[in-house]
């Protein structure tokens, strides 16, 4: 495996030091891919989970509201 102790005692000429470092470049692209991926399925769940519209709508009636004194926050008391 790259990087491990028998590896870095090869020579460098030794094809199996080569050959394990493109087995390690493989891997890392495999998992940057897959990775991707789950990202790219996070995201349209993100996307999926709530009308966004009308939440951005939401919180820009609250911002104005509270700025034109119409609104008035809750305090909760303990």
């Amino acid at each position: 495996m790259a990087g491990t102790s028998a590896w870095r005692a090869l020579a460098d000429s030794d094809p199996a030091k080569l050959l394990a470092l493109a087995v390690a470049g493989e891997h890392w692209v495999l998992r940057m891919e897959t990775a991707q991926e789950q990202r790219a399925e996070a995201s349209k769940a993100v996307a999926a989970s709530a009308d966004w519209p009308a939440v951005a709508q939401e919180i820009r009636q609250r911002r104005e509201a509270r700025s034109a004194g119409i609104y008035i926050p809750r305090q909760v008391v303990a």
